[in-house]
């Protein structure tokens, strides 16, 4: 969730993990994260990256459905900036 730069998802890949997604709602983020795994030379068979709102459960079920179960999910520094909501 929010891979950001792929520290977290590149670690887990060098730590011995099957197979590693890292998701991101930013095209930049990912971009950076696949740059990162090509200057880390970790295996690009491993290592997957998708474009994900995880707030759209519509999404998130779609890329379960092709990815298939997850072990484990993964989160490092996530935070959710929600608009104002109005006084409270």
């Amino acid at each position: 969730l929010g891979c950001g730069c792929g520290l977290v998802t590149l670690s887990l890949a060098r730590w011995g993990c099957r197979e590693v997604t890292g998701a991101d709602d930013s095209p930049v983020a990912l971009a950076l994260a696949a740059a990162s795994c090509a200057e880390a030379k970790v295996s690009c068979e491993k290592v997957r990256w998708r474009r994900l709102d995880w707030r759209d459960l519509d999404a998130c079920a779609r890329l379960r459905e092709e990815l298939g179960p997850w072990d484990a999910v993964v989160s490092a520094d996530c935070v959710l900036a929600a608009p104002p909501s109005g006084p409270m």
